[in-house]
């Protein structure tokens, strides 16, 4: 019997709790969970950048109520945080048809979170 193999080249998955996971929803939420807050400082809001030519999205830690910026908000015994973002979609024209998870969400050595549009997927 002849076999052609393929090599999985993806690896075994992390924990749920050691994940950095961020998605962003059709109504222009962005979802970061707690892994990731905790990297990011535990910041209460952020300013929203985008880079168009890169189709990236940076979330910068900022001081609540700074100028400019999104509370990061929590909503019950939850343990992520949401940006209510539609404004900024609406500008940029950031309208997923379905909610997208970013695939390799990092932060910068600025400690801005960067979410590349080219490496994110439909969940």
């Amino acid at each position: 019997m002849i076999r052609e193999w393929k090599l999985f080249k993806g690896g075994p998955s992390l924990p749920r709790r050691d994940r950095l996971y961020v998605t962003l929803n059709t109504r222009g939420m962005i979802l970061i969970n707690h892994k990731l807050f905790d990297e990011m400082g535990r910041p209460e809001a952020a300013l929203l950048l985008y880079d168009e030519r890169n189709q990236t999205i940076g979330v910068q830690p900022a001081r609540p109520g700074e100028q400019y910026s999104f509370p990061l908000k929590i909503r019950g015994n939850a343990s992520h945080r949401s940006i209510y973002a539609w404004p900024f979609c609406k500008l940029f024209k950031l309208r997923p048809e379905k909610t997208v998870r970013f695939t390799d969400p990092k932060l910068d050595d600025d400690g801005i979170l960067l979410l590349d549009l080219h490496n994110s997927h439909q969940v």
